[in-house]
C-alpha cells in the first residue's frame, strides 16, 4: 500500500487577480459618477426648482452671488416646464446677488404681453434656489 500524496494547496493568485480587477472597476465607477456630479456647471443655472411652502433659515455665506444670466435663464426654464408658462420674455434679475439661505430676489419679466415679477429665494448654500410664480 502506498502512502496517499499530500495535497497541494491552491495558488492565492487567481483569487488576487479577481479582487484587483473589482477593486479596479469599482474605483473607475466611483471617478465617473463624481465628474459627472461636479462637472463644470458655468453655463448652466444652479438647480432651480418651483417656490415651494417649505420654510428656510437665513444663513449668510462667503462665496461668489449668483450668475445674473445664468439665474434669469433658470428662471425662464422653471417657468416654462414646471408652470407651463410658455410666453415668458425680457426677464431680468437684479445684479450682485448673493448666495444667501433665504435671501428673496425679485426678477422682472414679460408674461403674456404684461409686465410680472418673479420672486426667486436662495434655498441652499450652493446657491440652489425657488422660483415663484409671475405675479
Amino acid at each position: 500500500m502506498t502512502a496517499p500524496t499530500p495535497q497541494r494547496p491552491q495558488p492565492v493568485r487567481p483569487l488576487l487577480i479577481v479582487l484587483v480587477v473589482c477593486a479596479l472597476v469599482g474605483t473607475a465607477s466611483l471617478v465617473a459618477i463624481v465628474s459627472l456630479l461636479v462637472r463644470d456647471r458655468s453655463d448652466e443655472s444652479p438647480a432651480a426648482a418651483p417656490l415651494s411652502p417649505a420654510a428656510t433659515t437665513t444663513t449668510e455665506v462667503p462665496i461668489p452671488g449668483l450668475n445674473q444670466a445664468s439665474v434669469e435663464r433658470g428662471v425662464v426654464k422653471v417657468l416654462r416646464d414646471s408652470y407651463g408658462i410658455e410666453d415668458v420674455r425680457e426677464m431680468r434679475c437684479p445684479e450682485g446677488m448673493t448666495v444667501s439661505v433665504g435671501a428673496e430676489y425679485e426678477c422682472a419679466a414679460t408674461v403674456g404681453g404684461e409686465p410680472k415679477t418673479v420672486l426667486v429665494r436662495v434655498t441652499r448654500v450652493d446657491g440652489t434656489y425657488e422660483v415663484g410664480r409671475p405675479r
